[in-house]
């Protein structure tokens, strides 16, 4: 999420007002929704005091089930810009593009994958059949891709903790720089403690 590319494209609509909020389709237990909100806090904590503003993240009320519905309701919290899943049917996107265009208001479409290709996964799997060897019940995994092209994964690692409520956290990773960002991180977040074990794989 690169929130300060955000800003600049949204700059031109930003008034006196001091307070803008950003629209989000999905829900609070989303990776895209911290990641979202680890973005604009970023923003606000290097920004809002030099430039005397500052940004949000809204989301549609639990109640609103249709596209159109979670539309109404993130426009009438005074958004400057929406977010919108990729998963979306094509129609309701291009209902939600007319509706965008309609109350001037930019739309972003998120790319998301629900999904993993099985070449990307066959080395967990590997691994997931030797520790199930001398298990008489079989564990459970949630796999999670890290985020690409950035070093910060403390929205990740909240994701993790927050929604996922994971304490048992395995790193698949073969460099060795990677895996001290992100203990470094979870230090910093009190991911480290006793209760948290974490255990590192590689094929190498």
């Amino acid at each position: 999420m690169r929130g300060g590319l955000l800003v600049l494209c949204l700059a031109h609509l930003l008034s006196s007002s001091n307070g803008y909020n950003i629209g989000l389709f999905m829900g609070t237990d989303s990776m895209e929704w911290h990641s979202l909100r680890h973005a604009v806090d970023q923003w606000n904590n290097e920004n809002a005091v030099r430039s005397e503003l500052s940004l949000d993240v809204v989301t549609p009320a639990e109640s609103s089930s249709l596209i159109e519905s979670k539309l109404c309701d993130l426009i009438q919290n005074n958004v400057i810009a929406v977010f919108v899943p990729h998963s979306v049917d094509d129609n309701e996107l291009q209902m939600v593009y007319s509706m965008c265009h309609h109350f001037n208001v930019p739309c972003v479409t998120v790319h998301g994958r629900e999904y993993f290709d099985p070449e990307e996964v066959s080395e967990i799997v590997d691994l997931l059949a030797i520790w199930t060897r001398d298990r008489t019940v079989p564990p459970i995994a949630r796999l999670r891709k890290l985020p690409e092209a950035t070093s910060d994964f403390q929205p990740f690692l909240k994701y993790i903790r927050e929604v996922l409520k994971e304490t048992n956290i395995i790193i698949h990773t073969n460099e060795i720089g990677l895996v001290h960002r992100i203990l470094s991180q979870a230090s910093g977040m009190n991911m480290t403690e006793a209760k948290y074990s974490y255990v590192v794989t590689n094929t190498a």
